[in-house]
C-alpha cells in the first residue's frame, strides 16, 4: 500500500484508547510516539499524520501531538447531524471527515451525485513535493504492460560532453546517484554531438549551471511542450515559450532557484489526467508502439523515473501511468534511446542508443528543521 503512491498511512495510537479522558502525559506520549516510531521503522518513511480513535481529543492531546512531531490530525463527529467536510475544520489538528457509514452521502455532497470521480488534487504548482523519501524500485504490470518505476530521492540532470550509455554518464557526472533514465531529446545531426532540442541547464556537466539555448530558430516549434524546471526543493512543469524562456533569467522568472531545465517531448499525465492525442500536436511517432522513457511526480509528491518493458503508444502509456498513481509525467527520449540504470546496472534487455542527457535520482535530501507548515489533505479515513 505504501509503495503504490496512492495511500498515506497515518498513526492511530498503540492500543486504540479514546484519548480525550487521559490526563497522564507519559501515557499519552507512549500512545502517540511509539505508534509513530514503529510505523516509521517498518515503512521507512516519515509518519506525519494522526487519526484520533473515535474522533475524540482534548487540548492536552493536541498539545502532545504537536510535541510528537505530527503535522495534522483527523477527527470526526459521532453525531451524524454534526458532520462537516474537511474545509470547514477548525485547524490542521482537527480535520473533520465523514464516518465510513455515510461515505456514499459524502461523495454525493462533494460531487453533485453524478458519478464517482477520482479524488481532486491540487494543481502541480500548489502541491507539496518532497525530496526526502527513500529511493525504491518497483516492477509492476498494469493493463498488461510491464513497467519499471523508481521513486523517491532528489532529481537532478546531467549533460555530458558527448553521447554515452546512461550508466556511464551517471558514473562520470553524478556518481552519487542511485538511478538514472535517459533525458531530453537531442540533435541527431552528428553522432558525437551533445546538442539538445530546446534550451537546457544542468548542474552536473562540464559547464555546471550554464544556459544553452539549443537552436534558436527551431525553438518556436517546441512551444507548448513541457518545460521541466528543477530546484533543490521542488519541480515545475510549465508550457515552453520560446520568447519567454530564451535565457537563464527567463527560466528564473518561473522558478527563481532553478538548477536544471530542459524541454520534454510532451505530457503523458498532467494534473492527474492522462493526455489525449491532440495534446501531442505534431510530435513525430507519439502514436507508434515504442519503448518509452518518462519521469514525473506521483500523488505523494515523490519524483519518479521509469521505462516500459514492452512497446506502447504515448496515449496508452499516459492512461496506464495515471492508474499507477503518477500525477504529472513527462515523456523523455524514447524508442531506441529508452534506458534506465539502477544501482549501476541497466534494467534494459538490449543495449540502448547512446545519449548525452539524463535525469538522475540522488539519495533523499536531509530533513528540514522542524517548522509548522500548512498543507492540504484529502483522505477519507475509516474510524477504525
Amino acid at each position: 500500500m505504501q509503495r503504490s503512491g496512492l495511500i498515506t498511512i497515518a498513526s492511530h495510537t498503540v492500543n486504540h484508547f479514546n484519548l480525550m479522558p487521559i490526563t497522564d502525559v507519559a501515557k499519552l506520549d507512549r500512545e502517540l510516539r511509539d505508534s509513530k516510531a514503529v510505523l516509521e521503522k517498518e515503512l521507512g518513511v516519515p509518519v506525519q499524520y494522526f487519526t484520533y480513535p473515535e474522533g475524540d481529543y482534548s487540548d492536552l492531546v493536541r498539545e502532545r501531538l504537536k510535541a510528537a512531531g505530527y503535522r495534522a490530525a483527523l477527527s470526526m463527529s459521532l453525531d451524524a447531524e454534526r458532520e462537516v467536510p474537511a474545509n470547514e475544520s477548525e485547524d490542521l489538528l482537527t480535520i473533520m471527515r465523514y464516518g465510513q457509514s455515510r461515505f456514499a452521502e459524502a461523495i454525493a455532497k462533494a460531487n453533485g451525485g453524478n458519478q464517482l470521480e477520482p479524488l481532486a488534487f491540487l494543481p502541480s504548482a500548489q502541491r507539496n513535493i518532497t525530496f526526502r523519501e527513500p529511493i525504491q524500485q518497483r516492477r509492476v504490470t498494469v493493463d498488461g504492460l510491464p513497467l519499471t518505476l523508481i521513486s523517491g530521492g532528489r532529481p537532478v540532470t546531467a549533460h555530458a560532453d558527448s553521447r554515452y550509455q546512461v550508466e556511464q554518464i551517471k558514473a562520470k557526472y553524478v556518481p552519487g546517484a542511485i538511478a538514472a533514465v535517459d533525458g531530453g531529446f537531442h540533435s541527431l545531426e552528428f553522432l558525437d554531438s551533445n546538442r539538445m532540442i530546446g534550451p537546457v541547464v544542468s548542474q552536473f556537466s562540464d559547464n555546471p549551471g550554464t544556459f544553452f539555448i539549443g537552436t534558436r530558430g527551431e525553438n518556436p516549434l517546441l512551444n507548448g511542450r513541457p518545460l521541466v524546471l528543477v530546484s533543490p526543493t521542488t519541480v515545475r512543469f510549465v508550457p515552453f515559450d520560446a520568447k519567454k524562456h530564451d535565457s537563464l533569467a527567463g527560466l528564473q522568472a518561473e522558478l527563481p532557484d532553478v538548477t536544471d531545465a530542459f524541454v520534454g517531448a510532451g505530457w503523458l499525465v498532467r494534473d492527474g489526467k492522462p493526455q489525449n492525442a491532440a495534446s501531442f500536436g505534431k510530435l513525430y511517432g507519439f502514436d507508434a508502439s515504442r519503448d518509452r522513457a518518462f519521469w514525473g511526480i506521483d500523488r505523494q509528491g515523490r519524483p519518479v523515473i521509469g521505462v516500459t518493458m514492452e512497446m506502447i503508444d504515448s496515449v496508452g502509456l499516459g492512461r496506464i501511468l495515471a492508474k499507477t498513481g503518477l500525477y504529472d509525467v513527462v515523456m523523455l527520449d524514447s524508442g531506441a534511446s529508452t534506458a534506465l540504470a539502477y544501482r549501476g546496472k541497466s534494467v534494459m534487455s538490449y543495449e540502448p542508443r547512446p545519449i548525452p542527457h539524463i535525469v538522475a535520482l540522488l539519495p533523499p535530501a536531509p530533513p528540514e528543521p522542524t517548522a509548522e507548515k500548512a498543507t492540504t489533505i484529502i483522505c477519507p479515513v475509516s474510524q477504525r
